[in-house]
C-alpha cells in the first residue's frame, strides 16, 4: 500500500449534538463559524455543550489529519506532520494519532496551544462551529518538515506528501 505523509495544522475536534435553543442561548449564529479569542470563554462554551449534549465526541482532527485518518482506514501506511502546542490537547491529540495507526511526525511547539474546534449539531442536521486557533503549521519550520520527511523514509519511500493549504 501507498505511504502517505499529511502535513496540516492539527486541530482537537469535538463534536456535541445539542437543542436547537442552545446556539441562540448561547449568542452563536447559526449554521456558520465564531472565533474564540478567549480560551477560557470557549472551556465555558464546551462545558455548557457538554452538559446539554445527547452525544459528544472528541478525536484528532484538522484538514491533513482528517485525510490521513481516512487513508489509514483503507489500508494505506499513513503519517501526520504538524506543529503541536504544550497544552493538554496536544498530547490527546498525540494518543489520537495512535488510535488511527497513524505514525506520529509532530514537531511540539512551546508556549502555545493546540486548536480547537467545536462542531455544535442541531437535531435538524445544521452544524454550527466555535474554534479557538492554536498552533498552525506555519509554525512548522522547514527543517522540521524535513526532519519529519527523512524520519519517515527510513521504513520505506514515500508515494505522496500531502500539504492542507487552509486559511
Amino acid at each position: 500500500m501507498p505511504c502517505v505523509v499529511a502535513v496540516g495544522s492539527p486541530n482537537w475536534d469535538t463534536m456535541a449534538y445539542v437543542p436547537d435553543s442552545f446556539l441562540s442561548e448561547q449568542g452563536l449564529p447559526r449554521g456558520d463559524a465564531t472565533p474564540f479569542s478567549d480560551s477560557n470563554d470557549f472551556e465555558r462554551l464546551k462545558a455548557a455543550a457538554a452538559a446539554v449534549s445527547s452525544s459528544l465526541v472528541s478525536q484528532c482532527g484538522g484538514c491533513a489529519c482528517n485525510t490521513a485518518k481516512v487513508l489509514a482506514c483503507l489500508g494505506c501506511d499513513t503519517a501526520f506532520c504538524g506543529s503541536l502546542g504544550s497544552n493538554s490537547v496536544g498530547q490527546c491529540f498525540r494518543e489520537g494519532l495512535f488510535q488511527y495507526n497513524l505514525k506520529d511526525l509532530t514537531i511540539q511547539a512551546e508556549d502555545v496551544d493546540t486548536g480547537e474546534v467545536l462542531c455544535l449539531v442541531t437535531p435538524d442536521g445544521e452544524r454550527s462551529f466555535a474554534y479557538r486557533t492554536g498552533v498552525a503549521s506555519d509554525s512548522l519550520a522547514a527543517a522540521d518538515l524535513c526532519e519529519a520527511i527523512d524520519h519517515a523514509t527510513k521504513n520505506g519511500p514515500i508515494d505522496l506528501v500531502y500539504f492542507d493549504i487552509y486559511t
